[in-house]
């Protein structure tokens, strides 16, 4: 579990996310993630850029809490089974990026670029997504109670089967 993984440090972030940035600017803009499930577990596969001098920048099982990640482009990103409770993501770009089954609770996700992010089965309970661009992201078995979606914008955004209680809109 991501909870008692050794937190990422400050030095091995910078590194990851400015080789990620060479990474962006040879992605394709139509590049997607698709997920397969493989013996009840969940893979993910970002289609649409590789290259060798700058890998894409992966989160995957990663503990956060010691890191702050406000105003930074981290597009295309794998957050996949994250923990990272208290975090905040404010004012990034974080456009297609993947965060399926990772502990978000009380994450401030304001006024940042979430795009086409995949949020499937994770707990982000009391988040705060006041001014986000959600469009296309896709909330599919969420735990969202208490989190605060003003003035957000929601096309084609989904939530089946995602708890909403006591959201404020």
């Amino acid at each position: 579990m991501s909870e008692k993984s050794t937190p990422v440090t400050s030095d091995a972030f910078t590194n990851m996310h400015q080789s990620h940035l060479g990474f962006l600017q040879l992605t394709d803009e139509d590049a997607r993630w698709e997920t397969i499930v493989v013996s009840g577990l969940t893979l993910a596969i970002f289609m649409g850029g590789r290259n060798e001098k700058f890998p894409q920048a992966s989160f995957h099982n990663a503990n956060l809490t010691s890191l702050l990640l406000e105003d930074l482009n981290l597009s295309c990103v794998n957050f996949a089974n994250i923990f990272y409770p208290n975090g905040t993501f404010k004012n990034s770009r974080v456009y297609n990026s993947m965060f399926i089954d990772s502990f978000l609770d009380n994450t401030d996700f304001s006024g940042a670029d979430l795009r086409k992010c995949d949020f499937s089965r994770s707990l982000m309970r009391n988040c705060n997504f006041t001014n986000a661009d959600l469009r296309g992201a896709d909330f599919e078995n969420c735990d969202l109670t208490g989190s605060i979606f003003v003035n957000v914008q929601l096309e084609n955004s989904r939530f089946p089967d995602a708890i909403l209680e006591k959201i404020v809109l």
